[in-house]
Parts: structure tokens; C-alpha cells; sequence
């Protein structure tokens, strides 16, 4: 980034962001509030549109706390998104719900059997779709983002 700014106003992005408040959590919360007051607000149907993100840090060599992504030799994040809109209009409202992950590595993966899909060298692990499935029970008691009855009115 230093390329792209001038020192001393990135040095202050550096130690805002190094301070022990400054989270995921935390600088997401009201984007996700507003958001959601305007789901409850509206006055047609909302549709959530997920999508997953692999974010690759693999060059970044200081940082902790990644996983593996693409084939397993890269080091990141999985970033999952749902994304508010409104059905008729196409009018975006924001993001319902933001969550970053760690994938974990396999520990001893099982191959899958030569000839069951023609591919040797892959192996067995859990299916990605089921790391999302805390979404929906988090999100329990409060407002679903996966409920028809907060989207449809």
C-alpha cells in the first residue's frame, strides 16, 4: 500500500488497525444493522445471495492464523458473504451477514479410489458448504437470514 499513499496518513490506517478493538466484529456490526433495518422496512421480497471467497495470503509470510485454500499449498481465508437485495428492484441493500473462517488442513486425507470420478490424486474432506451451517443456527431467535417470512411481505 505504500505505493499507492502518502506515509504518514497510511502510518495512521497502520496503528488504527493494530488497535486491540479495531475487529472483524467490530467494524462490520453497523454496516450489518443497518442493513437489516432496511430488510425489515421493506416492503417486497428480499432475496440473501451467498457467495464464498477464497482470500489468498500466501505471500504474506508474517501472517498467522491462515488456512489452506485453492489446492491446499495456499495460505488464507474463506470469506462468505450474504448479500441483501431487494427481489423486484435489484436494489442492493448491503451485506445481511459477513463470516471469515480458517479452513483446516486434513489431517491424513483418504484417497479417493482411481476410477470411482477418473481423478487418483484427489481426496476425501468435508464438503465447504458445511462450514456454513453455523450461519443459520447463530442466527437462530433472531432475524433468519435464510427465513422466507423476514424476506416475504
Amino acid at each position: 500500500m505504500p505505493e499507492h499513499f502518502s506515509w504518514n496518513p497510511l502510518r495512521a490506517v497502520y496503528r488504527l488497525c493494530n488497535r486491540p478493538e479495531v475487529t472483524h466484529s467490530a467494524v462490520t456490526a453497523t454496516h450489518f444493522t443497518l442493513t437489516r433495518d432496511q430488510m425489515e422496512q421493506a416492503n417486497t421480497t428480499i432475496l440473501i445471495l451467498h457467495d464464498t471467497t477464497e482470500l489468498n495470503f500466501t505471500s504474506h509470510y508474517a501472517l498467522e492464523g491462515t488456512g489452506p485454500v485453492g489446492n491446499g499449498q495456499g495460505r488464507g481465508f474463506l470469506q462468505h458473504n450474504s448479500l441483501a437485495i431487494e427481489a423486484d428492484t435489484r436494489k442492493i441493500l448491503g451485506l445481511a451477514f459477513q463470516q471469515v473462517v480458517t479452513r483446516t488442513p486434513i489431517p491424513n486425507p483418504r484417497p479417493i479410489p482411481p476410477g470411482r470420478d477418473g481423478l487418483a490424486n484427489r481426496t476425501c474432506g468435508n464438503a465447504a458448504s458445511a462450514a456454513w451451517g453455523p450461519l443459520r443456527t447463530r442466527r437462530a431467535g433472531s432475524m433468519s437470514l435464510t427465513a422466507a417470512p423476514i424476506a416475504s411481505r
